[in-house]
């Protein structure tokens, strides 16, 4: 029998809550302050990765969603991800301004392999976006992805709490980090939206159980990648 709306949600928010990347042992190594400047810019260099293809993700959704109201939603957030059609305000370039902070040129970023475990996060994020329901792509973007910018009581501070870790530790300024406070801010509202989608949409035993895999992947595919992180950079 499939789950209430409410029971649904707080479920997916519950699984978020306890696998969010936000408590990958990464950051408490960032925190400690044994993460030097390059290794912080060799993990940026990897996130930018993931990171530029959130739009297409975005977008194979989009293409498979008969619901036009939620099409509309979908739209509106690409519109965001892609700057308002300005390119200097496009996500990715906003977060080239990060990686050049910490000396990373455009040029270098964009030569940049992925790790094995980076790769197989983007792999991953195509597969459900291109393959599942539009709503199991919602959870895996809107939830596994967006989700984990919820404000949690042991952060640093509000939102994403590494942002006081990168401006105190590494001497980075607002604008440098202002991909990370604009998502702070996105993010909590996008994840929202899209559980409200979700329990909406996901009304059956089956969906509900493709909805939670996604999210489960998509939270394993995170910690995989900063898995591989600190294997390549950090050991």
């Amino acid at each position: 029998m499939p789950r209430s709306a409410d029971e649904f949600a707080n479920r997916l928010w519950a699984i978020v809550d306890a696998k969010t990347f936000v408590r990958h042992p990464f950051w408490g190594r960032v925190a400690s302050g044994a993460v030097t400047r390059e290794q912080l810019a060799q993990w940026a260099a990897q996130y930018y990765l993931r990171a530029r293809e959130f739009s297409r993700w975005l977008s194979a959704i989009h293409s498979r969603c008969p619901d036009q109201a939620v099409r509309n939603f979908i739209a509106i957030n690409l519109y965001e991800e892609h700057g308002d059609l300005k390119p200097e305000r496009d996500h990715p370039a906003v977060y080239r301004k990060f990686t050049r902070a910490l000396g990373v040129s455009d040029a270098e970023l964009e030569a940049t392999l992925p790790l094995p475990e980076t790769q197989a996060f983007v792999d991953r994020m195509f597969q459900i976006c291109q393959q599942e329901p539009f709503v199991v792509g919602l959870a895996a973007i809107g939830v596994g992805i967006e989700g984990n910018a919820r404000p949690r009581p042991e952060r640093h501070g509000q939102g994403l709490g590494f942002i006081g870790l990168f401006k105190r530790l590494y001497q980075l300024d607002d604008d440098a980090v202002e991909f990370w406070t604009m998502h702070t801010v996105v993010d909590c509202d996008h994840s929202e939206r899209c559980m409200n989608i979700i329990t909406q949409h996901a009304t059956s035993d089956d969906l509900q159980t493709r909805c939670e895999t996604a999210v489960r992947q998509t939270l394993q595919a995170w910690r995989l990648f900063f898995d591989g992180c600190n294997r390549a950079y950090l050991s």
